[in-house]
């Protein structure tokens, strides 16, 4: 009998440590991509741009804000998270916590001015209404998407009918196209927030400019 109760407990016990490997492995923060960030520097505020690529515990990146762009260097060791770049007067060092899409912290720039700043990262996914024009024909499509990683599927839904859509997001930079009748509708530009703008190219056809604004959900 002790042996069947020795093997059971055994058995539970691998179980049990197999379900909280896998928990944390589910559980793990990677923060890879491009992150729209908020500082408040004594009440100066700044809208900089972080695009990061995280292996490991090491982050490497880009930096676009009102120093230009800087190489980004840091590291993240479970939620805490820390990385700087060179800016004109120094080195500036951004330390705090990072959550599934958002992150919080300080930042100290070469120990002259320091603040608080907030992020999130950047995700398309949602329901966007498209104002587009070629060349004074307008339309209003609506673009249905899902973001997975950089991968960005979805539907259109407009004069053409309906279609799916797939594409790709590097950084704040976004690209997606759908059919038509054998035609590519290719749609490229940038994100900021619930908004984007772009150009779009009706299978070399025509070309225009659109803007997307993404719907709010109703709380």
């Amino acid at each position: 009998m002790s042996r069947v109760v020795s093997s059971l407990l055994v058995i539970v016990c691998i179980a049990f440590c197999a379900n909280s490997a896998r928990a944390i492995a589910d559980d793990k923060i990677d923060i890879s991509g491009g992150w729209n960030f908020e500082v408040d520097i004594a009440g100066n505020t700044g809208a900089p741009l972080f695009i990061f690529k995280q292996d490991g515990e090491k982050l490497t990146g880009t930096y676009k804000g009102q120093f230009g762009e800087a190489k980004v260097a840091g590291t993240i060791k479970g939620t805490a998270v820390e990385f700087s770049f060179e800016g004109q007067g120094g080195k500036v060092v951004y330390t705090g916590t990072a959550k599934k899409g958002t992150m919080t912290g300080e930042a100290d720039y070469a120990g002259q001015a320091s603040g608080t700043w907030k992020a999130a990262k950047i995700d398309v996914t949602g329901v966007w209404n498209v104002e587009i024009d070629l060349g004074g024909n307008s339309g209003t499509p609506v673009f249905t998407l899902k973001q997975e990683g950089e991968k960005i599927t979805g539907q259109y839904k407009g004069q053409f009918g309906e279609a799916e859509v797939t594409g790709k997001v590097k950084g704040d930079e976004v690209e997606f196209s759908f059919e038509n009748d054998n035609n590519k509708v290719v749609y490229k530009g940038k994100i900021s927030k619930d908004t984007m703008k772009g150009e779009a190219d009706y299978a070399g056809q025509a070309t225009g400019a659109w803007t997307g604004k993404r719907k709010m959900e109703k709380k």
